[in-house]
């Protein structure tokens, strides 16, 4: 079930069983495994990332993004929630 205020980028790959919920947003370059919740009011996923099948994501969550601390250099954000995917 995704929420219609949801807003999935057309490069995203959603998963089966997949929940996302209001004003939650999933950039390109992100997958979702199977049976995955992410909550609604504001989570975002964004920068290449995966997610393993049956994570939670809870509200007001921000996952692979750059980090706040501005003195932290790295080349490239994003996640992985698993090794082998």
């Amino acid at each position: 079930m995704i929420h219609s205020t949801a807003i999935i980028h057309t490069g995203a790959r959603i998963g089966s069983g997949v929940a996302i919920g209001a004003y939650s947003i999933v950039g390109d370059k992100v997958t979702i495994h199977d049976d995955v919740e992410i909550a609604g009011h504001k989570s975002a996923l964004k920068a290449p990332a995966r997610l393993a099948a049956a994570y939670r994501i809870f509200p007001f969550a921000s996952l692979g993004q750059a980090p706040q601390d501005l003195k932290y250099k790295v080349k490239r954000p994003g996640l992985s929630s698993a090794e082998e995917m």
